[in-house]
């Protein structure tokens, strides 16, 4: 049964994932950038303890890798970022790149500290 609950929770990030593809802002879409950096604090939340303490018998894998991992992915932004390159538009391309790490790092790791027990 496991298995079902982990397809379910991977389909619905990755439609959620589509979804945001569509919103987009200055020649970039936000959405992914948006998925990206709430996905990447509720990974560091979930990473923290915090559903082990509160829901003991929850599988984390299934929010951490079926739903997180197919909500953020690495290769919507690669493609965004490359389809940037292939329409020179460089500001727009400094812009994504900064934003999406920058963001995503520092939410996973507010997410991370802000349940952390130490």
């Amino acid at each position: 049964m496991l298995i079902v609950y982990f397809s379910l929770a991977a389909v619905i990030g990755a439609g959620l994932r589509y979804w945001a593809s569509s919103i987009r802002f200055l020649e970039f879409s936000a959405g992914i950038l948006l998925v990206n950096v709430i996905g990447s604090f509720l990974i560091g939340v979930v990473a923290s303890g915090i559903i082990e303490r509160s829901f003991p018998d929850f599988p984390r894998v299934i929010l951490m890798v079926a739903f997180l991992g197919a909500l953020t992915t690495f290769s919507s932004y690669a493609l965004e970022a490359a389809s940037l390159i292939q329409e020179s538009k460089w500001l727009a391309l400094a812009i994504c790149i900064f934003s999406h790490n920058l963001l995503s790092i520092s939410a996973c790791y507010i997410g991370l500290k802000s349940f952390s027990l130490s």
